[in-house]
């Protein structure tokens, strides 16, 4: 597809300890957006990672092995401060308006705080008591970007073909700086290296 550059995003293989379950956590664009998003682009599968990049621009990783792993941790213990409160009615004052006014509305923080934790728990397999461990070793993702004013558009190349990569192209609409990083990418992925 013209117009597309090739993109490298840097992902850390997580153990979940006690347990045998792993994630791979992306280490530069996800650690630029709103803290309980940080998780997005976390994933238990193998998307198709490469040991060694060629031909495109790599993202370095924002943080250390160790610092994305602690990072996680206190990310996980700050949202599940907010659980209890993500559907706070604000005690019986709060449950009478409520009533009144036909609903509760979810404060937005507590929200997004009990979106990870239910991620982190039903998807990436990371319980209250697990402590996660991320390998030293980077792996990287393939992805095809292009940037315009009005979108971005994300691509994992797939043998032949391409799928496409939602989960990026909805985080750099709804977040200004994850669509700032892929700019950045792309940009320089234009200049010679």
């Amino acid at each position: 597809m013209k117009g597309l550059a090739r993109i490298y995003l840097p992902y850390y293989i997580v153990e979940v300890q006690p347990g045998n379950r792993r994630f791979y956590g992306e280490v530069h664009v996800s650690l630029r957006v709103p803290r309980f998003q940080a998780l997005v682009l976390a994933t238990p599968n193998d998307l198709g990672f490469e040991k060694i990049p060629l031909g495109g621009r790599t993202a370095e990783p924002l943080a250390s092995p160790e610092e994305y792993a602690r990072l996680v941790e206190e990310l996980l213990e700050e949202a599940s401060k907010y659980e209890a409160q993500a559907f706070d009615v604000g005690g019986w004052k709060g449950l009478i308006r409520a009533m009144l006014t036909g609903g509760v509305k979810p404060k937005p923080a507590g929200l997004e705080a009990r979106l990870a934790l239910t991620y982190a728990r039903e998807v990436l397999g990371i319980e209250e008591s697990s402590r996660l461990r991320a390998y030293p070793e980077k792996l990287w993702l393939p992805v095809d970007v292009r940037v315009t004013r009005r979108s971005v558009e994300a691509y994992i190349p797939r043998g032949r073909g391409r799928e496409r990569f939602r989960v990026l192209e909805k985080l750099a609409e709804k977040e200004p700086e994850a669509r700032r990083a892929l700019e950045e990418l792309v940009e320089a992925s234009r200049k010679p290296l």
